[in-house]
């Protein structure tokens, strides 16, 4: 019955199947009713996990009652394209904008706040999406969670991006008493950050998914450093360094995360000029301009 209901949800987002851990989230949500914690990679279409859980929750139970799914997203734009992309698959979604709700024009053109809250009680609302401090600060969407269609019709709390989160999403779940069914989503997360987003969302017994980050060619490795001291970075820096400048371009790939920079010591040789293509660790974001890239 279950796979029937995966079956027809994907069919109805003109998707064909989900991946592995994708499929364990939803059926820990939908058939089991726990809360989950996933934990997966950048890329791995996270989001179907919650775009799939809908019309898995009307199949199973013949709902006249369609459900909704409650996202709650720390970044506008991460929103936009979501609202975007499932209107798109037929799966009406909003996103709330102060007292209004935003939603895709039907000419796939310009977002628009043209509808009220009352919107967002309609029958084919399905998905919608909420930044954080509106879960906390506005007293008119905290009262239409209240209501007696929300809490009939809510299944399922998501929160994307839990290890931005934190603090925001312990007043959502505790303040406001929200009882569902809870599903957390982030890619990489050591063992104390999922312990910390378990205890912020009150994620009861939580159901972890997570898929091995190591790849034939790529391999996922985290280091701590010391606590203080000048040279609390050495342990962890020296080696990387040592090797890199040894084998220069015929080392292989090799992505480093870091908060920090190191200053003038960034760049190779000593005394070469301040420019990317003379850094040790070399920056590289999706907004630097392409010459910067080069």
């Amino acid at each position: 019955m279950f796979k029937k209901a995966v079956s027809s949800s994907l069919h109805e987002l003109g998707l064909v199947s989900l991946k592995k851990e994708q499929r364990q989230a939803v059926e820990a949500i939908v058939m089991k009713g726990r809360d989950v914690l996933a934990v997966l990679l950048t890329g791995f279409r996270r989001s179907l996990i919650y775009q799939v859980s809908p019309g898995t929750f009307d199949f199973m139970a013949g709902n006249v009652d369609r459900v909704i799914i409650l996202v709650v997203s720390p970044l506008n734009a991460l929103m936009r394209h979501q609202i975007s992309t499932l209107n798109e698959r037929g799966l009406t979604s909003f996103m709330v904008q102060g007292r209004s709700v935003q939603v895709e024009d039907s000419r796939g053109g310009e977002y628009r706040a043209s509808f009220s809250m009352e919107a967002l009680k309609e029958p084919h609302c399905r998905i919608l999406l909420i930044h954080p401090e509106v879960c906390v600060d506005d007293s008119n969407l905290i009262s239409l969670f209240k209501s007696p269609i929300y809490q009939k019709r809510v299944k399922c709390v998501v929160v994307d991006e839990a290890h931005l989160m934190k603090e925001c999403c312990k007043i959502l779940f505790i303040d406001h008493n929200m009882s569902i069914s809870n599903s957390s989503l982030g890619n990489t997360l050591d063992q104390p950050m999922e312990k910390l987003i378990i205890d912020s969302l009150r994620l009861d017994n939580a159901f972890l998914v997570e898929a091995n980050h190591d790849r034939s060619n790529i391999f996922y490795e985290s280091k701590l450093r010391s606590s203080s001291g000048e040279d609390k970075l050495d342990a962890v820096l020296a080696p990387l360094a040592n090797e890199l400048m040894g084998k220069k371009l015929k080392r292989h790939l090799q992505l480093f995360m870091s908060a920090f920079t190191q200053g003038t010591e960034q760049y190779f040789p000593s005394g070469a000029d301040h420019i990317s293509k003379n850094r040790l660790f070399a920056q590289f974001h999706a907004e630097y301009p392409q010459h910067e890239k080069d």
